[in-house]
C-alpha cells in the first residue's frame, strides 16, 4: 500500500544533446567526444535538478534529446529509487529519446508509448510519448512526455496538428 503523499514535484527539460559516451559515435556532431564530457554533462544537470529541489530531486523528471542510456545513467546518479520509462527501438529511432524518470513507490506507474507511426504521417525526428500515470487515494494524473517537431520547417505546423490530434484521441 502506497501512503499518502502531501506534494509532487515534477519538471519537464530538454537536455540537447545529452548522449552516453560511445567511442564509435565520437565523430558524430551530437554526441560526446570524450567520457569525461558525457560524465561533466552529468554532473552539471544533476546539480541543477539538486538545487531546483533544494538537495533533493523531483518526484517525476520528463527530458528530452537523451539516449536511453544516458537516460539510465542519469536515474542510477539520482537515486535506486528511481526507475525510466523509454520507448523501445522503433523504425525511426536516432539513439535520441523522450525518457520519464519517477521515483519507485510512491503511485507511478508507466504505459505504453504513444505513436502509431503507421497511422500517422509524421516527419522522421518524431519521437514517440511517453505516458506514466500517478495514481493516489484514487485519483489519477497521466503525465504525457513529448518532444515534438520543431516549427522550422515546411510541414512542422501539420505535424504538430497530427500529434495533437493523435494525443487528444488517446486522452
Amino acid at each position: 500500500m502506497v501512503g499518502l503523499q502531501a506534494a509532487l514535484s515534477f519538471c519537464w527539460w530538454n537536455l540537447h544533446d545529452f548522449a552516453h559516451f560511445d567511442a564509435s559515435r565520437a565523430s558524430d556532431s551530437r554526441w560526446p567526444k570524450r567520457a569525461e564530457e558525457f560524465e561533466a554533462k552529468r554532473d552539471r544537470i544533476l546539480s541543477a535538478l539538486q538545487e531546483l529541489g533544494a538537495g533533493s530531486f523531483p518526484d517525476l523528471l520528463a527530458i528530452c534529446e537523451v539516449t536511453r542510456e544516458a537516460a539510465s545513467e542519469l536515474a542510477g546518479r539520482m537515486s535506486p529509487a528511481f526507475d525510466v520509462a523509454f520507448a523501445p527501438t522503433y523504425p525511426r529511432d536516432d539513439g535520441f529519446q523522450v525518457a520519464v524518470l519517477y521515483r519507485k513507490g510512491v503511485g507511478f506507474l508507466a504505459d505504453t508509448p504513444l505513436l502509431s507511426f503507421e497511422d500517422l504521417d509524421v516527419s522522421e525526428e518524431t519521437r514517440p510519448m511517453i505516458p506514466v500515470r500517478y495514481t493516489q487515494a484514487g485519483q489519477v494524473i497521466r503525465f504525457v512526455a513529448c518532444h515534438w517537431t520543431s516549427f522550422d520547417n515546411l510541414h512542422s505546423q501539420t505535424t504538430r496538428q497530427k500529434l495533437a490530434d493523435y494525443l487528444r484521441g488517446d486522452t
